[in-house]
């Protein structure tokens, strides 16, 4: 959650950049300098503070029995099958995100509601957390939050020119779940991990 959480605090303050600085090259120039300024330093806070883990592995695997392992693993298979479905979903409203607002609702000021969405995602990391932590199932929190975005997603289907205050609303509902996308399969699959290093012998978590 703070890892999600802190790359959705990276990627609102570069919209900002390129809102400031103004679109195309001056934008982008912004953003590269944030990079430029910022990834030294939290390459030395990460170094400083998550250590490398102690590797517990017990032998070591041929790419053979690795690839026989993973194909066995029927967690990861479904963990993998859920993402890819989840990112789908994820990745289609994020590439038409600037049409449907030019070409459907005709707002080109409507731009703002990206930054809407992903500060509601920051705020919803939490939430999402610890329902998963009060339930004790992460998988479960997960599904649920995906059903939530469904369901709210679907009146965008029916919207027009001038409806930018409902999409608003879509906005900050569906950003709230995206917080539960990020922050829960990315914990799910390294619980997945321990078990394959349990069965397998080898810590391979990369």
């Amino acid at each position: 959650s703070w890892r999600e959480g802190i790359g959705l605090v990276g990627v609102t303050i570069a919209i900002l950049l390129v809102h400031w600085a103004g679109d195309d090259l001056p934008g982008l120039w912004a953003v590269a300098l944030m990079v430029i300024v910022t990834l030294p330093i939290g390459i030395a806070i990460a170094l400083r503070i998550a250590p490398e883990p102690q590797n517990f592995s017990r032998q070591s695997l041929s790419p053979r029995q690795a690839a026989q392992a993973i194909a066995g693993n029927a967690l990861f298979r479904r963990l993998i099958g859920a993402y890819f479905i989840n990112g789908l979903a994820n990745a289609l409203p994020a590439g038409l995100f600037v049409f449907y607002i030019r070409d459907l609702l005709q707002d080109p000021d409507a731009g703002f509601l990206i930054l809407v969405y992903f500060v509601c995602a920051v705020v919803g990391l939490p939430l999402w957390s610890h329902i998963a932590k009060r339930t004790g199932s992460k998988h479960r929190t997960w599904g649920a939050a995906m059903i939530y975005a469904s369901l709210i997603f679907i009146p965008a289907a029916f919207l027009g020119p001038g409806d930018t205050a409902i999409f608003g609303v879509i906005c900050v509902l569906t950003g709230l779940a995206l917080g539960a996308d990020l922050a829960l399969p990315a914990a799910i699959q390294a619980d997945v991990v321990d078990q394959d290093t349990a069965e397998t012998g080898e810590q391979r978590t990369g």
